[in-house]
């Protein structure tokens, strides 16, 4: 009869147990899931000791940046995030990233002399960001030596010792090996040639005014042509076809006479004069007065085909 009695009120005790039972694992399944959340929501810890310091040897748009982070192993996979703003209250300006192993950064692209906030922040894997840590207001300074143009000051350096021990060596009488050039050597020849034969020499700086580039080129060689028969006592001409270049040859020839120590043997009428169709000294007609007359022709700057 007691046995009969306890299964009848276990029986009815039976569904309250039940129900006790799975509200005991709901309880214990939400407070897992919560504490999983909170630990997954978790921020990561904020770096600290942050220091800005200008850097060195550079033109003042750089600071460097060093940093502590405590908390290494939360931060597995995630990142250090800076930026830099000009005044506490203005929006800070990314400047880049560094892994979560790294606690150096050089930011750059700065204006030299002006104060910069700087501001890192942690950021895990999960893209949850600590709390900012702000340095202390840097400025850029610009300095007398740039790291980066070192190689400039190296190559500057090495050329000027060049320059000065060729010239000590030369001072000290020791022969210098110098490459001749060919066309000056023939300049020489020529006009040489056209003296023994009593031939004039004759220049051609071409047809072109003085704005164009050849025809400078050719009063610079004429230069070096009209010393050259002053000093071989040779006759010289120079046919032009405009007047501005006339008068600069003029000038050219006259300054290489005195030059030579020979001014008294140029003769203005006589070596230059103008001609309106001096495209007749071009190349194959030049040729069969060279033929004919047997006298060295200069022919320089610009010509047009003939018509």
């Amino acid at each position: 009869m007691a046995n009969m009695i306890s299964r009848e009120r276990l029986r009815r005790r039976l569904p309250a147990l039940w129900y006790g039972t799975w509200l005991l694992r709901t309880v214990v399944v939400f407070v897992f899931i919560a504490a999983g959340a909170a630990v997954v929501a978790a921020p990561p810890p904020a770096p600290t000791g942050l220091t800005a310091n200008d850097h060195g040897w550079d033109k003042g748009t750089a600071v460097d940046l060093v940093w502590e982070y405590p908390g290494e192993a939360a931060l597995d996979g995630g990142f250090f995030l800076i930026s830099y703003a000009m005044d506490l209250e203005d929006d800070f300006r990314i400047a880049g990233q560094t892994l979560g192993y790294e606690t150096v950064y050089t930011v750059n692209g700065l204006t030299p002399g002006v104060d910069y906030y700087f501001k890192v922040v942690a950021v895990n894997s999960a893209l949850e960001e600590s709390e900012a840590v702000v340095s202390e207001p840097v400025a850029g300074r610009l300095q007398w030596v740039d790291g980066s143009r070192i190689w400039f000051l190296i190559t500057v350096m090495i050329f000027c010792g060049s320059v000065v021990y060729f010239i000590r060596h030369a001072r000290k009488g020791r022969p210098l090996k110098v490459r001749k050039i060919a066309g000056l050597e023939a300049v020489d020849e020529a006009v040489g040639r056209a003296t023994e034969m009593g031939r004039s020499v004759i220049f051609v700086p071409g047809i072109q005014d003085m704005n164009d580039i050849q025809t400078i080129a050719g009063i610079n060689v004429l230069s070096r042509v009209a010393q050259i028969a002053a000093e071989n006592s040779a006759s010289l001409e120079v046919p032009t076809t405009r007047s501005l270049v006339m008068t600069t040859a003029r000038e050219t020839v006259q300054s290489a006479f005195l030059r030579a120590g020979r001014p008294e043997a140029y003769d203005e009428q006589d070596q230059l004069h103008h001609r309106r169709a001096v495209w007749v000294c071009g190349v194959s007609p030049g040729g069969r007065w060279y033929a004919r007359n047997r006298r060295p022709v200069f022919i320089w700057a610009h010509f047009l085909p003939r018509r």
